[in-house]
């Protein structure tokens, strides 16, 4: 009888035990998710681990004491086996899992410190009670915040400054940026490698077809890369392809912004001399969506390729015309740790600000001067002070992350312990009309880093060490 009551005890203590690790590890969206699913449903998931990879002045300056080529190499690898030793014993369980149908691993995402998989709940319990678990959250679709359409109106008499033999004129935002004044100076985007993370692209089109990377010459994942870059989103089906053709033409505006050199008459880029590397990761279905393991996935794309291939040359930039939205819940910290191992890689990132410039709350919710577009506002006991998704929050992620500089004119960030001492990766890019004025829609800072749940509760939290923004109207 003793027995029976002490084993009694030991379950009952464990249970509890995982009851709590589950509530302060697994995400209030996603315990939802795991309440209303059936014993046998796979649920799609995502976990992040503790602690992140630092790299010591040492490490770092094998740059110098070898070679920058050796350092990235070392950087990359680095990131892979951290990331790796972390993630051991949950792909130990999610492995077992597989076995018996209750789990599936979908992708290590060692550079995000994290792995993404299938599981019922019941696996999703266990692996919440693992001590390197930092968070676990839903895998679920996303909506992407994206920057606006190119219009295709005035053209400027100064854009027949074109640099080469293009009898094409540019496009007035080419025109207006003064991008032809520096073409005639001699700078127009040669021997510059974009990457461009976006909805697939038609890389047949005139105007781009000229300015591929071309990585015939390479395999990933055992795939010759023969479509300039890679397709995260038909990988992640079955069969996967590695194709990133247009999705939805975002990609292919996005594209031609930066490159389309004029042959069929418009001159749209403003670096009509660069080459772009080409990643699909969010799809088209009418509008913009991604899973956030895509997203994650597309970026660990370069560290994973510069390991399959050592020779690979890591893109000047990447270009992200989109983002996540506030109301998405994005994990300001998360993305903000993976950023800077972007910039370690000495690898720029811009981003849009997204297309959320004007909301501020009111007692009707959120509303848009712009457009008089109306949006359900959760955070109603904070009226009067910025809405759900309205200033400081209204920039998307990644766009929100530090630049890699301080501006003259900007306050230096608070000296917080924060990794990146308050300096990153990523340039945030707004829009301007015609007129040289800032559109309605188009997010604007400044931006903040703080206590996100003193102010909004169901957000996720930021570690204090990156309070180091604060934020006064």
């Amino acid at each position: 009888m003793k027995n029976m009551l002490a084993f009694t005890f030991i379950i009952l203590m464990l249970c509890s035990s995982m009851l709590y690790a589950q509530q302060s590890v697994v995400s209030e969206e996603l315990r939802s998710a795991m309440v209303n699913a059936s014993e046998a449903e796979m649920i799609e998931v995502l976990i992040f681990f503790k602690d992140t990879k630092t790299f010591t002045p040492q490490e770092k300056s094998i740059a110098v004491t070898e070679s920058l080529s050796s350092w990235l190499t070392y950087h990359a690898r680095a990131l892979k086996e951290f990331g790796n030793s972390k993630s051991a014993n949950a792909r130990a369980i999610v492995s077992s899992a597989e076995r018996n149908g209750k789990a599936k691993l979908v992708n290590d995402l060692w550079v995000a410190n994290a792995i993404s998989c299938r599981a019922t709940k019941d696996i999703i319990a266990l692996l919440a009670h693992l001590p390197d678990v930092k968070k676990i959250k839903l895998d679920k679709i996303l909506k992407v915040g994206s920057s606006s359409s190119y219009s295709n109106n005035a053209v400027s008499e100064k854009g027949k400054k074109f640099l080469g033999n293009s009898v094409s004129v540019p496009e007035w935002g080419v025109d207006s940026i003064k991008a032809p004044l520096v073409w005639n100076m001699g700078y127009n985007g040669q021997n510059v490698l974009i990457a461009v993370l976006d909805d697939g692209f038609n890389y047949n089109h005139p105007d781009l077809k000229d300015h591929m990377w071309n990585g015939s010459n390479f395999t990933y994942d055992g795939q010759q890369l023969l479509y300039h870059g890679w397709d995260v989103v038909n990988k992640a089906y079955d069969p996967p392809d590695n194709n990133p053709i247009d999705g939805g033409g975002h990609g292919t505006r996005t594209a031609g912004i930066i490159v389309g050199d004029g042959t069929r008459g418009k001159q749209t880029g403003v670096a009509p001399g660069a080459k772009l590397l080409l990643i699909r990761v969010w799809e088209n279905i009418g509008t913009l969506q991604t899973q956030e393991s895509w997203f994650l996935d597309g970026i660990q794309w370069f560290f994973n390729m510069k390991l399959q291939n050592p020779t690979f040359i890591y893109p000047d930039m990447i270009n992200i015309s989109g983002g996540i939205e506030f109301g998405e819940k994005p994990d300001y910290e998360i993305w903000r740790d993976l950023c800077y191992q972007v910039y370690n890689a000495g690898v720029l990132i811009v981003s849009a600000a997204g297309n959320l410039g004007t909301y501020a709350a009111t007692s009707l919710g959120c509303i848009d001067s712009g457009n008089q577009e109306t949006l359900s506002c959760p955070f109603s006991s904070m009226i009067g002070a910025p809405c759900g998704r309205g200033i400081p929050y209204n920039i998307e992620v990644p766009a929100i992350i530090p630049s890699p500089w301080i501006h003259p004119n900007q306050l230096p960030p608070l000296q917080t312990g924060a990794d990146d001492a308050g300096k990153n990766s990523v340039l945030a890019v707004g829009a301007i009309g015609q007129s040289n004025i800032i559109e309605n829609y188009s997010a604007r800072g400044p931006a903040r880093w703080g206590d996100i749940q003193s102010l909004y509760s169901c957000q996720e939290p930021i570690a204090s060490k990156y309070w180091d923004y604060p934020y006064s109207p």
